[in-house]
């Protein structure tokens, strides 16, 4: 079967006539054609009371934030190359690739005073140690974590505080967050030899019993810390010795800045009181005033490219642009990667919380999104470009099928009537599923079961996670994100991912868009890569 999932190309841009410059010269392997960091991923921020600046982790650049005129100034004339990360207010000061794969897209940052250092945390599972740089960014020895109980069990970790020599419990010692097997974060104090001092468990059966992303200590309340959850709901103060709720257990200290449901990934309190938080896409500090009430004056913008934080791609080959789609939002991005504009909210009908399963254009204005969990399924979605807004037709769930539904990375369309899937646990075939199916409105009004077809075994196994099917004129091709395979599913290219510069390789991401030209996006850092395949 021929299969057209890909139109020819309408109309030329410049770059897609470099992509077919580069297709007629000879070469050997993957050439990157274009690359530009599009928004921010910000994880951890952190205090330095010295010079009075906000410092954010973000991707794997270490970006300073100014909170006063002087500073400003200082960042302004500074010579040091910010690789373009920079505006009024910020700039990129170093970035953390020196460190070992392990340690790169950080999730916590914590400014240690005393040393005149900084201090990373892994998101991988089973790392027991803190990863550091001086203030320039040269890589210095690792914190080993002594006295750790079952490092094996350590999900993640998350973000990092300093408890200064001042405070009435564990002076002198990093506060770290980590989540252990039973989910739920654990704050460890470990002091700057490596010796963990405690952990501390947070109260059961309050706010406190949950996935946090930020910590910080609170002057205001000595021998108290800061929490602020990943999954909205505002931040709230603990105990640093009990691990009690401190304050009203029906609100938080602080409410989230945005949405409820929003992410708040890091708190810093200023030396004058002020408090401000961030959260993983905004590219702004919040600002709370020392009466904790929201001061949007007091905000600041620190956003990077067009400030559109990625996490997949998919092609749209009537408009001749990539769709790209983030954690909230859906953009449009044009090949030169220049700018970036919003086409939907991911959750179009609060039915796909965020675009993990991937994004697939279907023709005709029609978007496909997948959703690895907590209900593995595709969402089908009409877009309105004069509007910009998305409106979801069919929501077809896997759950129901037997056997289970496995975790899908990507989606794409095979034939006018059936998906192609990848899932995470199968590395060595393609699911196939039909667009239709029998309606079930038990969790969603449009929900639609799908008939499962048999799967479309690989020649080779493959690591990445999409499933787009396209024709460039040589038949039927599938597309992996690191591996081009037949319409039967015979290997016939792997892609040289050590050629894109990806945070994490292999690459898993990625969409054909023409001829030889493909695209990837690095989600750890919102970076898009352009490029050819020999």
């Amino acid at each position: 079967m021929r299969v057209h999932a890909m139109q020819s190309v309408r109309g030329t841009t410049p770059l897609l006539l470099a992509g077919c410059l580069l297709a007629s010269s000879v070469v050997s392997a993957e050439t990157v054609v274009a690359r530009r960091r599009m928004g921010n991923n910000t994880e951890s921020i952190t205090y330095d009371p010295k010079r009075d600046r906000v410092l954010a982790i973000d991707g794997n650049d270490v970006i300073a934030i100014a909170l006063n005129p002087f500073d400003e100034a200082v960042l302004a004339t500074s010579r040091d190359d910010a690789g373009g990360i920079s505006g009024i207010g910020f700039r990129k000061i170093f970035d953390v690739t020196g460190f070992p794969q392990v340690a790169r897209a950080p999730r916590g940052l914590v400014y240690v005073p005393t040393q005149d250092r900084f201090y990373f945390s892994s998101v991988n599972a089973g790392v027991s140690a803190l990863f550091s740089t001086d203030y320039r960014g040269r890589v210095l020895p690792e914190l080993d974590i002594h006295g750790l109980a079952s490092p094996e069990d350590i999900q993640e970790w998350e973000g990092l505080a300093w408890i200064p020599p001042g405070s009435p419990a564990h002076p002198g010692t990093i506060a770290a967050l980590a989540v252990r097997g039973d989910f739920i974060s654990h704050v460890f104090f470990v002091r700057l030899d490596g010796t963990l001092e405690a952990e501390v468990v947070p109260q059961p059966g309050t706010p406190l019993e949950g996935f946090f992303c930020g910590v910080q200590y609170w002057p205001r309340k000595p021998g108290t810390v800061l929490l602020s959850n990943c999954e909205g709901g505002g931040i709230w103060a603990m105990d640093m010795q009990t691990g009690a709720l401190v304050g009203d257990p029906s609100r938080p200290v602080l409410p989230n800045p945005m949405r409820p449901d929003e992410d708040v990934e890091g708190i810093v309190v200023r030396t004058n009181g002020e408090i401000l938080v961030n959260t993983y896409e905004a590219g702004r500090l919040f600002a709370y005033d020392t009466h904790l009430l929201r001061n949007p004056q007091g905000d600041r913008l620190f956003t990077i490219g067009a400030g559109a934080s990625i996490l997949r791609l998919g092609w749209n080959y009537d408009s001749q642009e990539l769709i790209a789609a983030g954690f909230k939002r859906t953009y449009a991005m044009p090949l030169d990667l220049r700018s970036a504009r919003v086409l939907f909210d991911v959750d179009v009908n609060r039915e796909v919380p965020f675009p993990n399963g991937g994004v697939a254009y279907l023709g005709g204005n029609l978007v496909a999104i997948g959703q690895r969990a907590p209900d593995p399924g595709i969402d089908v979605a009409q877009l309105d470009p004069t509007l910009g807004l998305g409106f979801s037709l069919s929501r077809l769930r896997f759950s129901p099928l037997q056997p289970p539904a496995l975790a899908i990375t990507g989606v794409g369309a095979y034939g006018p009537d059936r998906f192609l899937v990848r899932v995470r646990a199968d590395g060595n075939a393609l699911k196939v599923f039909s667009r239709s199916g029998t309606p079930d409105s038990s969790v969603y009004l449009d929900g639609v079961i799908p008939t499962q077809f048999p799967d479309l075994p690989l020649s080779s196994p493959t690591v990445g996670f999409e499933a787009q099917v396209f024709d460039a004129g040589a038949g039927t091709r599938i597309f992996t994100g690191t591996d081009l395979y037949d319409g039967n599913g015979v290997l016939v290219h792997h892609i040289d991912v050590s050629k894109l510069g990806i945070t994490h390789p292999p690459l898993v991401n990625g969409v054909w868009i023409s001829g030889n030209l493909f695209a990837a996006v690095d989600g750890q850092t919102s970076t898009v890569i352009v490029y050819t395949v020999p």
